[in-house]
């Protein structure tokens, strides 16, 4: 299920994102895509740790809004 809304993602779930690629100078860079865990939500974002790669980094709500957010399932 596809999430339109940063703020629907729910602590503990697991999501597929798809971060944007911004590609100035053509440089033939395909956009980031993540299988998270949603730790904890912070005031402006939340806490997420990568599961394929078993890394935790913070994204912000209105970085999100530009990402691809799908509901993960194993």
């Amino acid at each position: 299920m596809k999430i339109k809304n940063p703020h629907q993602i729910l602590v503990g779930n697991k999501y597929k994102i798809t971060e944007p690629c911004y590609d100035d100078y053509i440089e033939g860079l395909k956009p980031e895509t993540y299988v998270v865990e949603v730790i904890s939500k912070k005031r402006f974002g939340f806490i997420l740790k990568d599961i394929e790669n078993d890394f935790t980094f913070e994204r912000t709500f209105q970085h999100l809004i530009n990402c691809k957010i799908e509901e993960y399932e194993n």
